[in-house]
């Protein structure tokens, strides 16, 4: 059975950027679900899109924009169906890319992964195992002492972190 959080993002499949001056309202919404005022779909947004489908599935988020963000999160696995995979991207050490994995393929050596912000959409892309920064697998709002550290605010109160 796939986890909650993966039959979440694939249900946004398809949603994608306006162009011009206005915004996708549903990608505005993925912002205010990391705790963002953005109202741009011109800003990169995987990770807004990552913390929205966590607090979909009743996981609490980075609530972050930053995708490396969530090398933090819950705890180290392996390459898995759910797994949130973080990669590199562009030329600066801060700047990346986070989607979560649908399916492992080519004997281990590739990831298909639901990612938003992946040319302008959410949609489903392959890439090499080998260049991921890590796999991260969520923690149950509970004992998750990764987002009691990483959470300030109302929001962590109120889910009981702080």
């Amino acid at each position: 059975m796939e986890p909650k959080w993966l039959m979440i993002a694939k249900g946004e499949i398809g949603e994608k950027e306006v162009s011009g001056a206005k915004a996708n309202p549903r990608i505005v919404e993925y912002f205010n679900a990391a705790g963002s005022d953005v109202k741009s779909d011109e800003t990169s947004w995987c990770s807004a899109f990552l913390c929205w489908v966590m607090e979909q599935a009743g996981y609490p988020s980075t609530n972050n924009l930053a995708a490396r963000s969530w090398l933090k999160y819950g705890k180290p696995c392996k390459p898995k169906p759910g797994a949130i995979a973080v990669f590199p991207r562009g030329s600066s050490s801060w700047q990346g890319h986070v989607a979560i994995v649908e399916s492992v393929i080519n004997d281990g050596m590739t990831v298909r992964c639901v990612g938003g912000n992946q040319s302008n959409a959410v949609n489903v892309k392959r890439f090499d195992v080998s260049k991921a920064l890590g796999f991260r697998w969520p923690d149950t709002a509970t004992n998750s002492r990764t987002m009691a550290a990483s959470m300030t605010g109302t929001g962590a109160t109120a889910l009981g972190f702080i």
